[in-house]
């Protein structure tokens, strides 16, 4: 938060509850100096960091410099960085401030913070910080008559992707309190609202995320392709796939194509094991995303199995490449297709979904239908339609400042 206070948090990261906030923003309002602080809180740190072995302290001065908390006319802005899943706090100050505080106080207030976490007083230690920060910044900065804020306060908006919207708000405490943050909620299907609790849907919207369409390409009479996308792990439900590929293999104008990267090994081990045994069933492991779309463009159907989702984009990829989707009946899959759609069966459900692929192969007019229930939808996921939900939403929040 900047002076006069902002929270600035992410779904499921954010250790402050809602009544404690105001209580955050008056300290660093009452800090009595010129500077700008920005306390920023996260739960987990994000995956693409931990997989690249990154620090709190890496993060934070990546958070530095998208919030832009060097942006300040004396460069005095100080970032108060808190990952609280392994309760560290890194604070990172400005070239103006940091010329003339040493490190080692900035660290003091860092251990000082952690130790309170550690015994669970989380206003305590937010408290204490952001009142010794500004202290060490009134001291070298002290508060002018005039004091504009030069980090100006912004509306929160959180969206809510995937197992976040499905799993985390059910079962995280800070995920939960993020919710109650946030000014706008953003989900990325119809019946993404009904996950949320009662009280909070007032304040959700539906984004369709948005993708390039295709220009449907021309497709072989002599088999059936079946293609599936998603990374071999358990949300995605590869095994149903696999095991309708299995159950199908007696049928060699049945070609089955399953594009997606190894993440969980006994899935995987059962992908290979069906590839050795079965020619017209392939693995191909993850490609990049332009060969993904072509693939997806030259198949006869898409399917999409999955057991939690919260809004695939592969299935507007083939929606928007005039290919027909067989999806598992779930919200995910429902609020993208619609609640009419045909193409549905019960995830998990091997037995539904190789009926489903014998019916397309044996019915042209089966499948010229579910094309067209796709094409129905097409409008929702093109780029102009996200482009003035988003400004719709950012606009009316703007608006209310």
């Amino acid at each position: 938060m900047n002076r006069e206070g902002v929270a600035e948090a992410r779904l499921g990261n954010v250790a402050v509850e809602h009544r404690e906030i105001g209580r955050v923003k008056d300290a660093v309002a009452e800090a009595g100096q010129r500077g700008e602080i920005r306390f920023v809180v996260e739960g987990p740190m994000p995956f693409a960091d931990l997989r690249r072995g990154r620090t709190a302290r890496q993060r934070g001065a990546d958070l530095f410099a998208r919030l832009g908390v060097w942006d300040t006319d004396e460069n005095s802005g100080v970032l108060i960085y808190v990952q609280l899943v392994d309760r560290q706090v890194e604070i990172l100050a400005d070239r103006g401030i940091a010329a003339r505080v040493a490190q080692a106080e900035w660290d003091a207030i860092c251990r000082g913070m952690e130790a309170a976490f550690r015994a669970g007083d989380y206003r305590g230690g937010a408290l204490a910080a952001i009142h010794q920060a500004g202290a060490l910044l009134a001291e070298h900065f002290p508060r002018y008559a005039s004091n504009p804020n030069e980090l100006p306060d912004r509306p929160l908006i959180v969206a809510l992707t995937g197992t976040d919207l499905y799993r985390d708000i059910n079962t995280d405490a800070s995920a939960q309190q993020s919710l109650e943050l946030a000014d706008k909620l953003i989900v990325l299907q119809e019946l993404g609202p009904m996950a949320l609790p009662a009280h909070l849907r007032h304040k959700c919207e539906v984004c369709f995320q948005s993708t390039s369409s295709r220009r449907p390409q021309q497709k072989t009479a002599r088999h059936l392709r079946v293609l599936a996308v998603g990374h071999l792990r358990d949300e995605k439900s590869p095994e149903t796939f696999i095991g309708a590929a299995r159950q199908l293999q007696s049928h060699p104008d049945l070609w089955f194509d399953h594009i997606g990267a190894c993440l969980e090994t006994p899935l995987c081990d059962a992908a290979q094991a069906l590839a050795t045994s079965n020619p017209h069933y392939r693995w191909l492991g993850s490609l990049p995303h332009p060969l993904v779309r072509q693939r997806i463009s030259r198949a006869h159907l898409l399917v999409h199995p999955s057991r939690m989702e919260g809004g695939a984009h592969v299935v507007m990829e083939a929606i928007a490449s005039g290919t027909p989707v067989l999806a598992s009946r779930i919200d995910g899959n429902i609020g993208m297709l619609g609640t009419d759609y045909d193409g549905y069966f019960e995830h998990d459900n091997v037995e539904q979904l190789t009926q489903l692929v014998l019916r397309c192969r044996e019915d042209n007019a089966f499948v010229a239908h579910l094309t067209a229930q796709c094409a129905a939808r097409a409008y929702l996921f093109e780029p102009e339609h996200e482009r003035s939900t988003l400004i719709r939403i950012t606009t009316q929040l703007l608006g209310k400042q």
